[in-house]
């Protein structure tokens, strides 16, 4: 796993904790080479972190995001229309936006 934020960093180095310096602010963080058992795919994050994870097939990328306890809103990023359709019928979360990373509004009722 790496960071990237100006420093590369490995899986067993990455800090949980502020930086060493005292600062209480964490820079937007975006994480290559993630994978499914880590901590930070099986847990709600709250920060800046964007984690990034290669599948290998569309039905282990329906599997994995199914798969977390987690299910308020689920993101499709895809040039196939086709895709896309396939993909929010199959995922199991209140709200499902296609290439588009903007939420529900706070009006829009939630149902199960």
């Amino acid at each position: 796993m790496r960071w990237r934020t100006g420093r590369d960093w490995s899986a067993e180095s990455c800090p949980i904790s502020p930086p060493p310096n005292g600062e209480i602010f964490f820079p937007p963080v975006i994480l290559t080479g993630v994978r499914s058992e880590m901590q930070l795919m099986r847990e709600e994050t709250f920060g800046p972190v964007v984690p990034l994870a290669e599948f290998a097939t569309e039905e282990e990328v329906l599997a994995a995001a199914n798969g977390t306890p987690y299910g308020l809103a689920a993101y499709v990023f895809t040039r196939d229309a086709a895709r896309a359709k396939r993909c929010a019928e199959q995922l199991h979360f209140g709200h499902v936006a296609l290439n588009s990373g903007t939420g529900p509004i706070a009006e829009a009722p939630f149902a199960e």
